[in-house]
C-alpha cells in the first residue's frame, strides 16, 4: 500500500534493525544498568550544551525537551551514588534546568515543570493499589497533556508574553487538520512507513499540499501520533495506542514493586515520550 514500496522496505528493514537491537538491550541489561547509561549519555549532552551551546542539538526545539530530561535522570542517578560523586552529577542537574531555560523552548519549559510534577505524583502512586494507581497516571499523563493544548491553543499570551518563545507552535494546529485529513483517504493501512513525507518527489510527493498559512512546508508532522497514523493508518495507531496503555500499566507495577532510584523510571519515560511526540 505504499506509494513507492522500495523505500518503504529500505526504512521498514532500518526500523525494524533498530527495534531488535532495543529489544536486545532491554532484555540484557536492568533498569539499573539502564538508568546508568542514559545517566552517562545525558551528562555529555549537558557538557557539550555546556562548551557548544545550542547550536550542537541543532534546533531548541530538541535541545530544551533533552535538557528537560536530563535534568531528572542526573537527579535520580545522584540520589544513590556516593557522596564524593552526588555534587557533581547534581551539579549536572541543575546546569541542565539553567540550560533548558537557555534554549529558550516553551515546550522544554513546560516540559522540566511537568517531570518535577511527576517526581512528587511517583510518591503518591506508589502507596496504591496498582489500578488506582494506573487509573491516577491516566489522569496525570491527561492534565500534562491538556498543559501541552493549553500552551499550544494560546500561543499569543502563553508563548510569547510568558515563555519568551516565538509563535512557530501555532502554525501546527493547521498542520495536524491537513495530516487528519491525509490519514482518512488511507484509513486502515496508511501510506506505508516514510511513505508520505517525500519532498524529494515534488508534485508527486504526497505531502506537497500539506503548508502552513504562511507557506511553511513541514518535514512531519510535529507529532508522533499522527504520523504513525500516516504511516500504518488508524488501525495502526490503534494497536500502538493499546500497546502504550499496557506498559504504561507494567511501569506503575514496577514502580509499585520496585524500591530503589529506577522504580518511576519507566514511567517518567512514557511521560516524556508522549509529551514530546505531541508537539514534534
Amino acid at each position: 500500500f505504499s506509494n513507492i514500496p522500495g523505500y518503504t522496505l529500505k526504512a521498514s528493514l532500518v526500523h525494524i534493525g533498530v527495534t531488535l537491537a532495543l529489544i536486545y538491550i532491554g532484555k540484557q541489561y536492568t533498569w539499573k544498568e539502564l538508568l546508568a547509561m542514559l545517566t552517562w549519555y545525558h551528562g555529555i549532552a549537558v557538557i557539550l550544551f555546556l562548551v557548544y551551546g545550542m547550536e550542537h542539538f541543532g534546533h531548541k526545539n530538541y535541545a530544551g525537551p533533552t535538557m528537560a530530561l536530563s535534568a531528572i535522570l542526573l537527579y535520580l542517578w545522584s540520589v544513590d551514588v556516593s557522596r564524593k560523586y552526588k555534587f557533581i552529577f547534581m551539579s549536572l542537574a541543575m546546569l541542565a534546568v539553567v540550560f533548558v531555560q537557555q534554549a529558550g523552548s516553551g515546550m522544554g519549559k513546560a516540559l522540566i515543570f511537568i517531570l518535577i510534577c511527576l517526581l512528587g505524583f511517583l510518591r503518591f502512586l506508589k502507596r496504591l493499589p496498582p489500578r488506582t494507581a494506573f487509573a491516577c497516571m491516566g489522569v496525570f499523563l491527561a492534565i500534562a497533556v491538556s498543559l501541552v493544548i493549553l500552551i499550544t491553543e494560546n500561543a499569543e499570551y502563553i508563548i510569547v508574553d510568558k515563555l519568551g518563545k516565538d509563535m512557530t507552535l501555532t502554525g501546527r494546529t493547521y498542520i495536524w487538520a491537513h495530516v487528519v485529513d491525509a490519514i482518512n483517504k488511507y484509513p486502515l493501512f496508511g501510506y506505508g512507513y516514510g511513505g508520505f513525507w517525500q519532498e524529494w518527489r515534488g508534485p508527486n510527493d504526497p505531502s506537497f499540499n500539506v503548508r502552513t498559512p504562511n507557506g511553511y512546508k513541514p518535514p512531519h508532522s510535529h507529532n508522533g501520533f499522527l504520523d504513525i497514523g500516516l504511516n500504518f493508518g488508524w488501525i495502526g495507531l490503534s494497536l500502538f495506542s493499546l500497546s502504550l496503555l499496557v506498559n504504561i500499566y507494567y511501569g506503575v507495577l514496577h514502580l509499585i514493586r520496585t524500591k530503589d532510584s529506577t522504580s518511576g523510571l519507566p514511567l517518567i519515560i512514557f511521560t516524556w515520550l508522549m509529551i514530546t511526540n505531541f508537539t514534534e
